[in-house]
This record gives structure tokens, sequence and C-alpha cells, in this order.
């Protein structure tokens, strides 16, 4: 697979930058490869939680909590609750 790659200029203060390099070291890493590795549980965490926040809302939906939005008012309707 070819993946278009970008270059990123990172900024630390020197106590965050010593931490990292430390951790990066201490699971044989490079800096690259370690913040890569940070990245990346990052957006596992974000794919989690999505998929529970999914899975809650189809067991919702089952259970007859809730009901789907099937038209433009029905989200009219949903959205009103977020603009008070």
């Amino acid at each position: 697979m070819n993946t278009i790659q970008s270059q990123l200029k990172l900024n630390l203060p020197m106590p965050m930058k010593i931490h990292a390099e430390d951790r990066a070291s201490a699971f044989g890493m490079t800096m690259a490869a370690y913040i890569k590795h940070l990245i990346a549980k990052d957006i596992e965490e974000l794919e989690k939680k999505h998929n529970l926040w999914a899975d809650e809302a189809r067991a919702e939906y089952k259970a007859g909590k809730t009901k789907a939005l099937s038209s433009k008012e029905d989200i009219d309707e949903f959205m009103k609750q977020f603009s008070k």
C-alpha cells in the first residue's frame, strides 16, 4: 500500500522531550515511532468509544427507547434539544 507521508516539526519543552525520549527508549523505539504509536493508540481508543456508543444506541433502539430519524422533521425535532 502506498500511503502519502507528511513531515511534522514538533517543539516541546525540554522536560517533556526528555520524558518522551526516555519512554521511547524504554520501548526500544525511536521518537518518531513512539509518537506514531501514541497517535495510533489515541485513534484506537476513539474507535472503541465510538463502537460502544453505537452498540448502546442500537440496544436502545431495539428496546424501543429511541426511534429512527427518518424525515427532516424528525431530525429537526431531535436537534432542538441541542440548541437550548
